[in-house]
Order: C-alpha cells, then sequence, then structure tokens
C-alpha cells in the first residue's frame, strides 16, 4: 500500500473537462505522477534534476481506460529523500523501480559509478548515525567493504579481483594491493568495525535504491527490489484521500449522464433538482448500510435537505399519480431512460460492448407490505387486482459478462402473462448497442412466447430450466428423454431441445437443483453437439439474476415503510441506475486519476450524495 508520511496528498477539486480519446483495453495505464527531491544526484554521475516527476504506470487488468494522456493537473504522490524510516523504502518500491527505469543509464563510466559510491557512503552512514573509522586504512578497507556489498560482488575474494582488475577505481578508493591488502585483512577490517550491524546494513540499502532510482546499476543489482519499471498491481491501494475525490469526481460525472433529458415530469424551477432526489435516494440507503455518525464525519452536505414525506410527495405529484397504468408507463420510461443514458456511455466511452452479451433475466415477488393487506396500502396497486399474497412481480435484467455487467431495468408486472413484452423491451435496449450471447432464464419463461423471443436474440445459446415437467412435457416426450437423456419436446406446440439427467441427491447436490432429483433444461443448442454436462456447466451463471436483484434490495435501495408497488419501483429502477454506476466505476479506471478504484456499494452511494449535496465547487462535464 502507498501510505504514510512522505506521501503529501494535493486536493483534486478541479480537473480539466472530460474529453474523450481512443477507447482501448489495456492492461496498464498511466495515471497519478509521482514527484522525488532527491539531493542526492548532485552527487552523482547523471544528469537530472533534484526534482524530478514521471507519471506512474498502474496495472489495470480488463478495465477500461477512457483517457489515456493528459489525466491530472496538481495531483501527485510526492516522496522526500531522504526517507525518515528504511520502511518506507518497502512502501515505493515500485515507484522507485518506474523511477530506475526512466533514468536507466547504460554507457556511462563504471569508475565514475565507482568513485561516486566512495563519495557518498558518508552521507548513508551519517543517515543511519554512523561514520567511517577515524583511521584512513580502516576507513579504506571499510569503504571497500561497502562497495563491494553495493555492487553485489559477492566473496572478499570477488572484491580483492576487482580491485586488482580496476586499478583506477583501486586508487580512488586508497587500497594498496602490495601492502596488507588480503582477504584476512579485509574479514578482520568487517569484524572489527561491524559491517554486519543493522544500522550499517541499512545505510548500504539506501545507498543501493540511490544508485538504482537514478539509473545507475540497474542491470547489476539483483532481486524484486532492484528490477526495473514494475506496474503497480491492481489490487494496491490508493492513498484514501486521493482516492475518495477521484470516486467523488467520477460519480459527478455519471450522475451528470444519468441525469439528462430526465425531468420526473417536473418543472424546470423545482425546489429540488433530478441529482438531489436520487442523491436523497443513496443517501437513505447508506443510513440502512452505516451508523449515522460514523459515516457523517466523512461527508460535508447538510442533513435532511430532502425528507422521506417529501421525497414520496414528489413521486405523488409528478409520476405515481391519476390512471395506474399511465403512472406504470412513466415509471417504466423513466426506468428505460436511466438505463439507456448510462448504456450509451459504457457504450460510447468504454467500450463495454466489443464482444456479445451475456444475459439473464427473473421475475421477483415482491410483497407490498410485510402483514398488511392490499387494501390496507393506500395505493397499492391503483384499481388493479394484486395476487392474493398482497405483492407484485417486477421483472429485471442484468448482464454477466465479465467486466461488462449492467442492470437493464426493472418493470412492475401486475400479471405474469406481461412478462414477454418486458423482457422483449430490456432485450431491444441491449440490441442497440451489443450483440447477444448466452441468455439465461429459469422456470418462470417456459412460455413458447419467450421461447421465440430468444431464439430471435440469440438464435442457439440460450438456456431455461424446466420444474413440473408433468404439466410442461408430454408423458411419452418425457420417457424419450429419460432415456436418451435428450429429446425434441412441445411446448405450446413450439418444437425445442431438450436436455435431462437424473441428480444423486445423496452423493452430490447441484447448486441450482437442491430440491429435485433430476436437472431438465431447454436450449437452442444442437442435441448432436451438446450435452446436459456441458449446458449444465454454463447455467448456474444465471444466479447473477438472484445477485442483481438482492443487491438492488439490499444494497442500494433504502428501506422504506408502506410503500405503494408504484414506489417501490420507482425506487428500484433508481437503485438499477446505482447499481450500473457502481459497475462503470469498479469496471473501468477513474477518468481523471486513470486508476482503478476499485469501490464498495457504500463507497460509490457515498460518492453520489458527495458530488450532489457537498458545497464545492461543480466540475465543468
Amino acid at each position: 500500500m502507498l501510505r504514510h508520511n512522505f506521501f503529501k496528498y494535493i486536493n483534486i477539486m478541479d480537473y480539466e473537462p472530460y474529453v474523450s480519446h481512443n477507447r482501448l483495453r489495456m492492461t496498464q495505464t498511466t495515471g497519478v505522477p509521482a514527484t522525488k527531491h532527491d539531493p542526492i544526484v548532485s552527487q552523482l554521475p547523471v544528469d537530472i534534476d533534484q526534482q524530478q516527476s514521471i507519471d506512474l504506470l498502474y496495472e489495470i487488468g480488463d478495465r477500461v481506460d477512457i483517457r489515456q494522456i493528459n489525466r491530472v493537473y496538481g495531483d501527485c504522490i510526492e516522496i522526500e529523500y531522504p526517507v525518515k524510516s528504511i520502511n518506507s523504502l518497502d512502501d515505493i518500491r515500485l515507484i522507485e523501480s518506474q523511477f530506475a527505469a526512466h533514468n536507466a543509464v547504460d554507457d556511462i563510466d563504471r569508475e565514475l559509478i565507482d568513485e561516486a559510491i566512495k563519495d557518498v557512503i558518508p552521507v548513508y552512514l551519517e543517515q543511519e548515525e554512523e561514520t567511517l573509522p577515524e583511521d584512513p586504512i580502516l576507513a579504506a578497507r571499510v569503504s571497500a567493504l561497502i562497495f563491494g556489498q553495493t555492487r553485489e560482488l559477492g566473496s572478499t575474494k570477488n572484491l580483492l579481483k576487482y580491485f586488482r582488475d580496476n586499478p583506477s577505481s583501486r586508487q580512488a578508493y586508497g587500497l594498496d594491493i602490495n601492502h596488507g591488502l588480503s582477504e584476512s585483512t579485509l574479514s578482520k577490517a568487517r569484524t572489527q568495525y561491524g559491517l554486519n550491524k543493522p544500522s550499517v546494513q541499512n545505510a548500504i540499502r539506501r545507498l543501493k535504491h540511490a544508485l538504482y532510482r537514478n539509473g545507475l546499476l540497474t542491470e547489476t543489482l539483483s532481486g524484486a527490489e532492484y528490477t526495473v519499471n514494475q506496474a503497480i498491481p491492481l489490487g494496491e491501494s490508493l492513498p484514501d484521500d486521493l482516492r475518495y475525490r477521484a470516486l467523488v469526481n467520477y460519480c459527478d460525472l455519471l450522475l451528470a449522464h444519468l441525469t439528462e433529458d430526465i425531468s420526473f415530469n417536473r418543472a424546470e424551477n423545482a425546489k429540488y433538482s433530478i441529482r438531489e432526489i436520487i442523491a436523497a435516494l443513496a443517501k437513505w440507503a447508506v443510513d440502512g448500510t452505516f451508523n449515522k455518525g460514523e459515516r457523517r464525519a466523512q461527508l460535508q452536505f447538510q442533513d435532511d435537505l430532502i425528507t422521506y414525506s417529501r421525497f414520496r410527495q414528489v413521486i405523488r405529484d409528478n409520476i405515481a399519480k391519476g390512471d395506474f397504468y399511465q403512472s406504470k408507463q412513466r415509471i417504466n420510461r423513466i426506468g428505460t431512460k436511466l438505463c439507456q443514458n448510462l448504456i450509451q456511455f459504457a457504450d460510447e466511452e468504454l467500450d463495454f460492448f466489443s464482444t456479445p452479451l451475456d444475459l439473464t433475466f427473473d421475475p421477483t415477488w415482491i410483497p407490498i407490505d410485510e402483514g398488511a393487506e392490499p387494501e390496507d396500502v393506500p395505493g397499492a396497486m391503483g384499481t388493479v387486482k394484486v395476487e392474493e399474497n398482497g405483492g407484485f412481480y417486477i421483472s429485471t435484467g442484468v448482464s454477466f459478462t465479465p467486466m461488462s455487467r449492467l442492470s437493464f431495468g426493472v418493470d412492475l408486472l401486475t400479471e405474469k402473462s406481461a412478462l414477454p413484452k418486458s423482457i422483449w423491451e430490456m432485450i431491444a435496449l441491449i440490441e442497440d448497442v451489443s450483440e447477444i450471447g448466452w441468455v439465461l432464464a429459469d422456470r418462470e419463461f417456459n412460455g413458447a412466447e419467450i421461447i421465440d423471443l430468444f431464439r430471435t436474440a440469440a438464435e442457439e445459446t440460450w438456456i431455461i430450466r424446466l420444474k413440473n415437467h408433468r404439466d410442461i412435457v408430454e408423458k411419452e416426450e418425457y420417457h424419450e428423454l429419460q432415456k436418451d437423456g435428450q429429446a425434441v419436446i412441445s411446448i405450446d406446440k413450439s418444437e425445442v431441445n431438450a436436455f435431462w439427467k437424473e441428480i444423486d441427491r445423496d452423493s452430490q447436490r447441484h447448486v441450482l437443483q437442491e430440491e429435485d432429483d433430476e436437472f431438465m433444461l431447454i436450449s437452442g443448442m444442437p442435441m448432436d453437439k451438446t450435452t446436459i454436462s456441458q449446458l449444465a456447466a454454463k447455467y448456474p451463471d444465471r444466479w447473477s439474476a438472484e445477485t442483481h436483484i438482492r443487491q438492488l434490495k439490499h444494497d442500494h435501495s433504502p428501506e422504506m415503510a408502506h410503500l405503494s408497488g408504484l414506489e417501490q419501483t420507482f425506487i428500484l429502477n433508481i437503485a438499477s441506475a446505482f447499481y450500473n454506476i457502481h459497475k462503470i466505476i469498479s469496471q473501468s479506471v477513474s477518468p481523471n486519476l486513470g486508476l482503478p478504484l476499485q469501490p464498495k456499494h457504500y463507497d460509490v452511494l457515498t460518492g453520489i450524495i458527495e458530488s450532489t449535496f457537498a458545497r464545492r465547487p461543480q466540475p465543468h462535464i
């Protein structure tokens, strides 16, 4: 981790306007600059300034880099030499490796390096509160021993050979081969001075690092500590201050795209902006995750700018008013636009959809209120009949392609027959930006209309799990399926390929079929090239849908009591936008820093709050 007292953090409130450059998928990127102030360079045979800056190289994996040049103004990790503690060199090892690559000198005179080492040995001993012996002969021999360790010559024998072969260096160190210089006298000097003392070894390490980071001895020093040009790994943390401001800035950028051309049917001069309404939901979602007092120490905005009652009034007065179906259509249009705006950003700026997108869909039961009858909840579903248990279904869709995970919105369903139309609208949204890879769905999608829809969207690469086959599959077809493990079956007069296997519940319980003793899938894959085992290996990816809705309900939504179905659907669509902001930030690098921020969901919610309510200059988007 980059940390401790030799770092100075500069606020990144002001940053250059966002401009899209070439969209490239890279494994490395330049990011935050590092500056070192290194007075020792004046005593080394190098032509560099004491104050020197480079753009650090970071590993970003599959994350998308959208701005490769001119990334930051004024934001920097600063290193002041000499570092106070020798342990600090561990913290900046990777940064020094990049300075070493930047400064590397191939054709410098070896004798100049040898003489420079002799001249700076006292400097680094002094940093560890050590000095050379007063006796000039002993001092010369100790300097030679330190030189040998610095150059990694190995044994005393190798050191003596080096000086025999390089008389100018031998003369610079004041050594006389013919008068008492031998392996035994050097060993005696080592013991007499205490060369192996930690303080002396620390001084030698400081010296080696100075030569290394300033481009000297880069080819001869060994080990990971002296390997040049090491990119900072993906898991390496940014300093908290820098990371937090970068997260706020990225949230600010994405919120600007999210709210483009969205009004929530409110007047332009309305008291609360669209961003404030959205950020209020983020605030309440965070309130439900953390102790309020602990989180307030980090945030700057004033509390209770928008109350629960005011928020609900905005929905009722502008969105969920009048006829139920008209209100439902308003919410559906808002949810679709929220998705489109962020999908457009992911497509045009991040190139998220350069490979086909794998999708999974799910209908989820939402109770209107625990323990309450539908008629006890005003406006729960308007005049529409609800399920007996007092609730409704929502349909959701999410992509699960690695590094291209996005939510495709939330739709309220008053009856299951509306499911095909809802899924068709989500697929249409996806087809605008991407080819479709796999489509996975559970047993609720076993009707002919949805099967035809999946066939149109994905041709062969779709899978649906069947359950309660007696209600779906003819008896004769089922027997053939059991016998051969695959068969063509009819579902609502539509012929599909079916695959079957028995599950031994005593020896191995399938992750998706714990309650059954068989596993049955239908798919567009040809039976002569496909086995149930192949499909069963792919099908568990459908759990992305379960994870997705759980995250919408528990991570990105506030807990609010006595909400109507329309209100819950509206909130879940905002939660879907939060989910997408989280995934975009997680799957790309910070536009202004160029580094992976790797936020948790509550980090993103906090960034949304801070970028909206904090009293700070708004960046130019």
